[in-house]
């Protein structure tokens, strides 16, 4: 059983898991992927294994599913909540609980302005109302959980996991653009998520992945990280450009206050970029046409040129003045944003996102979580607590053009990241190769 426990634990476990995931998204066989991931979960818990390695059956659970609808998921969610919840549940509430945890309260207030934002809810945006509650408070529950259950900081398996959902993630869109048929426009869709989305999810990737090279020193994860900003670049989002054009030069001069080993770094940079280059060339060389093609997308798109963004921001500011103090139901965004034909599901700003559904109670609950985040992060000072700021940060800013706090795949992500954070008077778990 000991070498079961330190298999799953152990870096083989995390590779092959993902592997097996594309694989599943690849052959479209979501369920088996699920049943796979509730009797691993099941296995962990009841053999009382490192629950930290849920975190990776999470993360790779996330990058499965090919419809991003409610409706086409939602069997797969009641039944996964029938089998697994209540065990996750019993296994939580067996242990102590810090119900007074910053973090957690403020995550009571937020989940309180999702339910007073039912106050404006009719029976045709019911749906959209429960479904942003459900987010919510799987986010608390996510978060609460490995607050609880992980008593060492996992900074490095998290670190390790997330990197691994990079590659995954870059795995799927390469096969995406290899089978897709006819020239690839700029909204690429892996089902799971669209190319905004897709890079945002990177915020949260790319930074612990800097994270696991100062740690390790190991070339491979040179490659890793330049494999994920590829992604990000190839997803040509508006938003993360602008990101990364704000947070880029603090983040790297922070960062480079904190290499032991600068000559090491600087020749895995370098070797590492004349690896890709080369790579590209052959690339380019291959299918030139179809690389030019895809380039000039942005071009025919107007790059910062967005007019539909600017009028869902006036619709999501007409609905705010409409419900000022509730809002009008939490991601009830689908419901208003109808017009030209496009169903769009939400208001592609954070801030407007906040007022219209859940109004200027959620509005101050939203600005508070993020406070307390960031105030805790800022308890213990040290590598991962910071980038972990720069992340929240980068959320905020790309979050001026999209959702991005208010997907759900963030919100999972992000739980688990502030419930590993590093804490004052707390064993640092290093042991994971």
């Amino acid at each position: 059983m000991l070498k079961i426990k330190n298999f799953l634990y152990s870096t083989y476990f995390t590779a092959l898991i993902y592997l097996f995931t594309v694989f599943c998204w690849y052959f479209k066989v979501q369920t088996v992927s699920i049943v796979v991931s509730i009797i691993l979960g099941i296995f962990i818990v009841l053999t009382n294994s490192n629950r930290i390695i849920i975190v990776t059956i999470m993360f790779s659970s996330i990058i499965n599913y090919r419809n991003a609808t409610f409706e086409a998921n939602k069997y797969y969610i009641i039944i996964a909540c029938i089998v697994f919840a209540p065990i996750l549940f019993y296994d939580l509430f067996k242990s102590k609980i810090n119900y007074k945890d910053g973090i957690f309260v403020a995550l009571m207030f937020f989940i309180l302005a999702n339910i007073l934002s039912f106050i404006n809810v009719n029976q045709d945006k019911l749906s959209y109302a429960i479904v942003g509650l459900i987010a919510a408070v799987t986010f608390a529950f996510v978060y609460l959980y490995f607050n609880t259950k992980i008593k060492t900081s996992e900074q490095i398996y998290v670190a390790k996991s997330s990197m691994f959902l990079g590659l995954a993630i870059a795995l799927e869109f390469l096969i995406y653009a290899l089978t897709f048929e006819g020239p690839m426009e700029k909204d690429i869709n892996l089902g799971w998520g669209i190319s905004n989305y897709i890079a945002t999810l990177y915020y949260l990737i790319i930074p612990f992945t800097i994270y696991l090279y100062l740690k390790r020193q190991k070339f491979l994860y040179m490659i890793a990280l330049i494999v994920h900003l590829l992604v990000v670049f190839l997803m040509f989002s508006k938003g993360a450009y602008l990101t990364i054009a704000v947070i880029a030069i603090p983040f790297i001069i922070y960062t480079f206050k904190k290499i032991d080993n600068k000559k090491k770094v600087l020749n895995d940079i370098l070797y590492t970029v004349l690896i890709f280059l080369l790579i590209g060339t052959v690339a380019f060389i291959i299918d030139k046409q179809r690389i030019i093609q895809y380039f000039s997308i942005m071009g025919d798109r107007g790059w910062f040129n967005d007019e539909i963004r600017l009028k869902i921001f006036t619709i999501g500011i007409n609905v705010f003045i409409d419900h000022p103090l509730f809002g009008a139901g939490a991601y009830t965004g689908g419901y208003y944003l109808r017009f030209d034909g496009l169903i769009i599901m939400n208001y592609h700003n954070i801030y407007i996102q906040s007022l219209a559904t859940l109004g200027v109670f959620g509005f101050i609950a939203f600005i508070y979580f993020i406070y307390c985040s960031i105030r805790k992060c800022l308890g213990k000072k040290d590598l991962f607590n910071i980038y972990l700021i720069f992340s929240i940060v980068a959320l905020l800013i790309h979050g001026l053009v999209d959702t991005t706090w208010y997907n759900p795949i963030i919100f999972i992500l992000m739980g688990v990241f502030l419930s590993i954070r590093s804490k004052e008077d707390e064993v640092i778990c290093d042991k994971l190769n």
